[in-house]
């Protein structure tokens, strides 16, 4: 059994929003950080969530270099670059700036669970931004 920190006790999910919303949409009140269900919480915390995602794929296919360019590793460097890309917004977001908004759900949070989501977001991002170049679909090219 779990101690009731976020993803080692089985709910994992609605308590990780939970936390996001808590950070930012406190002013909304009431957002549980003990495990508790909040319907509220889950989805402001998954609209923020969704949000960052898109704001920072987005940054990230724009800084990576085209993977149909010379000395691009083949195409396969977005796919690369793009874990270590997650794991520089994970330390970024949860060891240093989360801490300070909102140091309460940042304590709640198993960092190793994020962690690995991020990584698998960056190698997702990657892939994605690499499979756009290489097969553009007809509203790209």
């Amino acid at each position: 059994m779990g101690d009731g920190r976020f993803g080692d006790d089985g709910r994992g999910t609605p308590d990780a929003l939970n936390a996001i919303a808590h950070s930012f949409a406190g002013f909304l009140g009431g957002i549980p950080l003990d495990g508790t269900f909040d319907w509220l919480g889950s989805v402001v915390g998954a609209l923020v969530h969704l949000l960052l995602a898109a704001l920072f794929g987005a940054l990230f296919a724009l800084m990576v270099p085209n993977p149909l360019s010379e000395g691009s590793l083949l195409g396969w460097t977005p796919v690369l670059v793009g874990p270590v890309y997650g794991a520089l917004l994970w330390l970024v977001d949860h060891v240093v700036l989360w801490p300070l908004i909102d140091s309460d759900a940042a304590a709640a949070f198993t960092l190793w669970i994020s962690f690995v989501g991020h990584l698998l977001y960056g190698l997702v991002l990657g892939s994605g931004v690499r499979s756009a170049a290489v097969r553009p679909t007809r509203r790209m090219a």
